[in-house]
């Protein structure tokens, strides 16, 4: 048979067979799905990678074969690959087949880049005690890596001027502050199989000693008059505790005095006007607190006590009242103290200093009355109050009236009669009658 006879009968047999296999996958059926798997979109280089293929719903007996060029293995049949990446980056393809015997094949074609390393995920941080105190044991905690997970992370310490200056292992780093305050860097590096290194660097502001808490103030013993002696106490340092603190006091106007404690005695300036006090605390390893305060120093004394203004629980409008007073004023003689009332809505009928009789307003409503003492050598005190004016009080019993048995109309006049029992507090009592069909009508 010449050569070109023998080329046409191979290419006859070829398209016999390929028409014979198009007519057998003709009867084949379609499988439902397709194969699907979760693929990383980025791996690093020699990295493990664990794929499990599915998807397919029918047939349920499926056979998976993989083709990935250039991972180890390249090739492989069944449900789960287990690779290694290739030792180059780049984009490579995975290509995964769905068989099943009476189906035609299924393939799905994955891509995957593979990077020198494999960036970590979250925000890197470090986290410090509010009050880094200089020389004292310190704990700074790495915080932040979401990806890997803590357990894959090794974390590298760097802090020159601390001691230690350096540590690897765990997120957190316990070492000793420097020995001056001052601002010190510190950096910590995280390191994990196949992920790039992530760091941060940070500013460290180490303290003289931590800061003090509560609301520190300073309180005066009792009223502040010139040329008199008074005691300032500061109080309000909740920490440290009180035997570990000592305090300095500045009074510069104030006559030298003596410190005892929390608390400072003293002469008042020789003239009346504001002053200020000021007062240091101290302790071993807390920075200093300072508080000042503006003293107010008077010439005259403050009275101390109050002053009760009493009157009747029913004050009733353009009525007579009469109001007075207790005094609990207890660093003055009683009879060296004069009172002055002040009621501009009442109008006033007789004042005797403890008392006070005046007339109320014609409006009902709620005024105010004021008494102001006053004694030589003390500044004035005054005190008030709010009365309520009412517009009359309430009759008390009941009120009906007699009917004549008959009435006949136009034909005589009639009698009523009040028949009541109200009480009017000893007041009489006036009554107004009103009948508009009757002759007079009122």
């Amino acid at each position: 048979m010449k050569p070109s006879h023998r080329f046409l009968s191979f290419l006859l047999i070829g398209i016999l067979l390929l028409a014979c296999e198009n007519e057998q996958q003709a009867w084949l059926s379609e499988m439902e799905g397709i194969p699907v798997c979760t693929v990383p979109a980025i791996i690093g280089k020699n990295q493990p990678v664990t794929i499990t293929a599915g998807g397919i719903t029918t047939p349920g007996n499926v056979a998976y074969t993989w083709s990935a060029p250039r991972f180890t293995p390249g090739t492989f049949t069944g449900t789960t690959l287990e690779a290694l990446a290739p030792d180059e980056k780049g984009e490579y393809y995975i290509l995964i087949t769905a068989h099943s015997a009476g189906y035609r094949d299924v393939s799905k074609k994955y891509k995957i880049t593979v990077v020198e390393c494999i960036p970590m995920t979250g925000h890197l941080d470090i986290v410090a005690p509010d009050d880094v105190v200089k020389e004292e044991t310190v704990q700074f905690t790495a915080m932040g890596i979401v990806s890997p997970i803590e357990g894959n992370v090794t974390y590298h310490w760097y802090a020159p001027d601390f001691s230690p200056k350096s540590y690897t292992g765990g997120a957190t780093f316990e070492t000793n502050a420097p020995k001056a305050a001052g601002t010190y860097e510190m950096i910590v590096v995280a390191k994990a199989e196949n992920y790039c290194d992530t760091s941060i660097q940070k500013s460290i502001q180490v303290k003289p000693g931590r800061k003090m808490q509560g609301m520190f103030n300073i309180n005066a013993s009792g009223p502040t008059i010139i040329g008199q002696k008074v005691t300032f106490t500061a109080s309000g340092i909740t920490t440290p505790t009180a035997e570990y603190i000592s305090y300095e006091w500045a009074a510069p106007k104030f006559t030298a005095g003596t410190a005892s404690g929390n608390s400072y005695t003293t002469i008042c300036p020789p003239t009346a006007g504001t002053y200020t006090v000021a007062v240091t605390a101290r302790a071993t390893g807390y920075t200093d607190s300072t508080v000042r305060k503006e003293i107010i120093v008077n010439n005259k004394s403050s009275m101390e006590g109050n002053i009760t203004i009493s009157f009747p629980s029913e004050v009733i409008v353009s009525k007579p009242v009469t109001f007075s007073i207790t005094n609990h004023i207890s660093n003055v003689p009683h009879e060296d103290i004069s009172f002055v009332w002040d009621a501009p809505d009442f109008t006033p009928i007789q004042s005797t200093g403890n008392t006070f009789t005046a007339t109320a307003p014609g409006v009902p409503g709620n005024y105010p009355i004021r008494v102001t003492a006053s004694a030589a050598e003390y500044i004035n005190s005054t005190f008030a109050t709010t009365v309520t004016v009412k517009g009359g009080l309430d009759m008390t019993g009941t009120l009906d009236f007699h009917v004549p048995p008959q009435i006949v109309k136009d034909l005589e006049a009639k009698t009523f009669s009040v028949n009541s029992s109200l009480v009017a507090g000893g007041s009489s009592i006036t009554y107004e009658w009103e009948a508009p069909s009757f002759s007079p009508t009122t």
